[in-house]
């Protein structure tokens, strides 16, 4: 049985960039996600990164059944201060960070748009439906807490970096990392070390 631990103990821990394993963290309490978490291991599965998806926008439709032209608003539930629900998908997989809450939330769609389209894509294993991952983008977006977008972006970030089945035409690649997919920086580090930042 696990018991229950923050996002951030779990990101301390080093649990979701260790290998064989990623940490899915589940709200245990408060829809928003605010309070303590269940983690619970989940074998290491599939998920292409925010730049795999940017830079191949083509076969989205084939591949995940999403529109390039989709909106985050129609997909995330954006809250208006933010000014980012009118923004592409595709807009969002190339955001950079920034302050404050804004900064947060560009940090979290990135990783979020890209999760979404891992969970829609059929040749991907990711572990996660398109619904969860909306649930855990959502409850993110809506606690207003920078610290929590950023570590969910984290989680996310760990989960789309778990190695591409697919190539730049859309074609199955049996499970291995695709050339595209591998170019892409990982950002986990940073984010981990961004949000212990303000930490003691």
């Amino acid at each position: 049985m696990n018991e229950p631990i923050t996002r951030r103990e779990a990101l301390k821990k080093g649990a979701l960039f260790g290998g064989a394993a990623l940490v899915w963290v589940r709200p245990s309490v408060n829809s928003y996600g605010i309070s303590t978490v269940a983690a619970e291991a989940v074998s290491a599965r599939q998920g292409c990164t925010p730049g795999f998806w940017k830079t191949h926008p083509n076969i989205w439709q084939d591949v995940a059944g999403v529109d390039p032209t989709t909106t985050v608003g129609s997909v995330f539930n954006v809250p208006s201060t933010y000014g980012l629900g009118g923004d592409l998908l595709l807009d969002a997989l190339g955001y950079n960070g920034g302050g404050g809450e804004t900064g947060g939330a560009r940090i979290l769609l990135r990783a979020g748009a890209a999760a979404y389209l891992n969970a829609m894509a059929s040749a991907v294993d990711y572990g996660a439906t398109s619904g969860e991952v909306k649930g855990l983008v959502d409850a993110a977006l809506n606690s207003g807490d920078r610290d929590e977008m950023i570590d969910q972006a984290g989680l996310l970030d760990a989960a789309n970096n778990a190695g591409c089945p697919i190539n730049a035409h859309g074609e199955a690649e049996g499970g291995s990392e695709s050339e595209s997919n591998t170019q892409d920086v990982r950002p986990s580090q940073q984010l981990l070390d961004e949000s212990e930042g303000g930490e003691k």
